[in-house]
This record gives C-alpha cells, sequence and structure tokens, in this order.
C-alpha cells in the first residue's frame, strides 16, 4: 500500500499536481509493528518534495520504545513536520482495548509518554513552563480573528474548527484560545499544537509548524469534544498574531 501511494505522488508530481504534503496514518499493532525501514519511508516521501506527517499514531499497549522510534524517525527528516497521536487517554481511543496511547484512563502519564517527551529532548522530572494561557475573554490583540463552526456531530461527541485569519497585515504565529464546560473533554486535536492550564477546560492552540498567514487569508486547526451531555458551543477567544 505504501510504494503504491508513494508510485501515485511520484507520478503527480511529475505531472504538476499540486501536492504539498503527504500523512502517514500509523496504527501499528503486534501483528504489525513499528517498521524497521520506518525512516526510510519518510525519506522517501520528502525527496519528491513534499512534506511528511505522521497523523493518526497510536501503537498497541504502547511499548515506550516503539514511541520513541516513532518520534526519533520524524526528527531525522527535515521534511517530518508533525506527529500527532490519535487521542490522549486509552478510554478514548478507537481501539480502546488495545491501549495504544500515551495516557491510561486514569490521564497518568505511561512510560511512552516519558519516552516520547526524551526524543523530543524535554526532561520527565522538569514540570516546565505551562505558559498563560491568557484570559479566556481576552479579545487578542486585532492582528487576528479566530472564528469557530462545528463541523460533525455523533451521539457522543462533535468535531469543531476554528479559522483564523490575517486581518490588516500578515502575521509570522497565532495563538487562540478555546475554552470547554467542565463536564466536556477535548480528546483530539489536528493542525495545530495545544497546551491546557490547570483546569483542563482552556486549550491554548499555537502553530503546528509554520505559522504564516498572508494578509487577508486564513488558516484552520480542528478538535473533537467528547459532550458527556453538555453539548454547548467551545468558546473561542484572545487570537493573539505574533
Amino acid at each position: 500500500k505504501t510504494q503504491a501511494v508513494y508510485n501515485m505522488v511520484k507520478d503527480f508530481k511529475a505531472r504538476g499536481v499540486p501536492i504539498d504534503c503527504v500523512g502517514l496514518q500509523s496504527h501499528f499493532n503486534q501483528q504489525s509493528p513499528v517498521p524497521g525501514n520506518y525512516q526510510q519511508t519518510l525519506e522517501n516521501f520528502a525527496a519528491l518534495g513534499v512534506d511528511v506527517q505522521i497523523t493518526e499514531l497510536d501503537i498497541q499497549n504502547a511499548p515506550a520504545d516503539s514511541y520513541r522510534r516513532v518520534v526519533e524517525a520524524c526528527l531525522a527528516v527535515s521534511k517530518c513536520t508533525g506527529i500527532t497521536v490519535w487521542g490522549i487517554p486509552d478510554h478514548y481511543s478507537w481501539r480502546a482495548e488495545q491501549n495504544p496511547l500515551l495516557f491510561d484512563r486514569n490521564y497518568n502519564k505511561k512510560p511512552a509518554y516519558d519516552a516520547v517527551l526524551a526524543a523530543l529532548g524535554g526532561d520527565s522530572n522538569d514540570p516546565g513552563d505551562p505558559g498563560d494561557p491568557g484570559d479566556p475573554g481576552d479579545p487578542g490583540n486585532g492582528a487576528c480573528t479566530a472564528t469557530y463552526t462545528e463541523t460533525d456531530r455523533w451521539g457522543d461527541r462533535f468535531n469543531g474548527k476554528v479559522t483564523i485569519t490575517a486581518n490588516g497585515a500578515a502575521i509570522s504565529s497565532w495563538r487562540v484560545n478555546v475554552t470547554v464546560n467542565s463536564a466536556q473533554d477535548i480528546v483530539t486535536t489536528w493542525n495545530g499544537s495545544p497546551t491546557w492550564d490547570s483546569s483542563g477546560n482552556v486549550m491554548t492552540m499555537t502553530p503546528n509548524g509554520n505559522g504564516s498567514v498572508a494578509a487577508g487569508s486564513s488558516t484552520s486547526f480542528g478538535f473533537t469534544v467528547m459532550a458527556n451531555g453538555d453539548w454547548s458551543t467551545p468558546r473561542v477567544s484572545g487570537c493573539t498574531a505574533g
């Protein structure tokens, strides 16, 4: 399958079809573990002139070494621009019975979390700077605007999309706050790098990679909210441009 996609992208690029990035859904298990040539696969796609991203990473039983190898493979390829783990705690995973994520069902960090952090150059003993998520009512600095749209809804969850628009001039980065009610949980995000305040209800999203937006243009990120009986609309505020 991978070779077929590679051949397709190579053919499209040769014919001038605009392709900017290729995402690899990386759902590994005991029967299909992280392959030994995983980094080479990333390099092969990158050599075609596209960015690559690991878009849906989860690994059965969350072995620390396997998560470390995936992260190190991406870091070794300059055009690998993002890694998205496909969920936060195990019980919200689409394959929950395999416990494939970095946090257990009580939101405790697993050894795989520490392995990923170490691969990224972090220290699990250093609490770091949690940052300042800002006042959820803060309108930001006026250089950008953030608007929310619900894009999908199921029986227990919904997807939201936040569109960031550069107003009068180009911006080089951005930061947006998303606040949900206490009963709700943001379980998955994409196209951004999230941090949370101590309550877990205020998410601050920043770019995952290049945050530049031309004047009058837009970019977006998304997230999935478990409603837990509360279908209130998330509150988006504090769009601040860098």
